[in-house]
Order: structure tokens, then C-alpha cells, then sequence
């Protein structure tokens, strides 16, 4: 059931499981939980420990926000734009500031470039013609393929 679902609305599965994420990362690691590496960023950038929290806290929302708008705004490619440029900036400041985060589990380069890639694919289904080229790139390597 599930399956028919995404093969039938691969862009509606890539709005919801992209607001999910946003929400997920917004609502735990910041609103309710606020994590230490978060607050560093805030702190990194000349706040001090309380206005950091809630500013984490605040941004914690933001990314609610966001995450909801992939819901409401199902065809606005901005939104896709908007999250590749701004996971792209958050890991660049994730480097920055902690380095050794880069090498954990769960760290930064992946969640980041895992939204990016859903984005990038969202954007796809939007301009299928941008598909064509690779699509008959495919097609003419399976035919050298089954000619050998």
C-alpha cells in the first residue's frame, strides 16, 4: 500500500517525508530538548548561554514553520531552493564550528545531504523535462549494453 503510494506520488512522499524532517529536527534537538551543540552554534555566533537557548529554541520553531510550508506549499520549488541553500549553509557552520561532529553518527553531512537530495529530486518532478537527457543517456548505454 505504502509502496503504491510512492511510486504513484513520488513528489507528495518527498513534500511529507521532508516535512517531517524539518518538523523532527526542529521540534526535539531545539524546541523541547535544546542540544548543547545547537546552543553552540548561537553561542559561536556571540550570545550569551540563556539568549543562546532560546534562540535555539526559536530557531527550533522556524524549522517547525518550515517543515509545515512543504505541506501547505506542495508546488513551490522555492521552498526546495530554500532548503538546499540553507542545509548547505548549516553544515558549512556546522564545520566551522565543531569539526569532530563531521565524523560522529547521525552527523550533519548526512542528514543535510539526505534532505538536499530529496530536494534536488522534488525539483525533478517539477521540470521533467530536465530528466530527458539522462533518460536517453540510459537508454542508449542499455542499448550498447545488449549489443555486446
Amino acid at each position: 500500500m505504502m509502496l503504491k503510494f510512492v511510486a504513484q506520488h513520488p513528489k507528495q512522499f518527498i513534500q511529507l517525508i521532508l516535512a517531517f524532517l524539518w518538523v523532527y529536527q526542529g521540534l526535539l534537538p531545539k524546541l523541547l530538548f535544546p542540544s548543547a551543540f545547537d546552543i553552540q552554534v548561537w553561542q559561536f555566533l556571540g550570545l550569551e548561554a540563556h539568549p543562546a537557548t532560546l534562540f535555539t529554541r526559536l530557531s527550533g520553531c522556524g524549522e517547525i514553520l518550515f517543515g509545515c510550508a512543504f505541506l501547505f506549499w506542495q508546488r513551490n520549488h522555492y521552498l526546495h531552493y530554500l532548503s538546499i541553500f540553507g542545509l548547505l549553509g548549516l553544515l558549512i557552520l556546522s564545520a566551522i564550528i565543531n569539526p569532530d561532529q563531521l565524523i560522529a553518527g547521525f552527523n550533519p553531512v548526512i542528514m543535510n545531504s539526505a534532505m538536499a537530495a530529496l530536494s534536488l529530486l522534488a525539483l525533478q518532478t517539477y521540470n521533467p523535462e530536465s530528466t530527458k537527457p539522462l533518460n536517453a543517456s540510459l537508454h542508449e548505454y542499455n542499448k550498447m549494453d545488449s549489443s555486446v
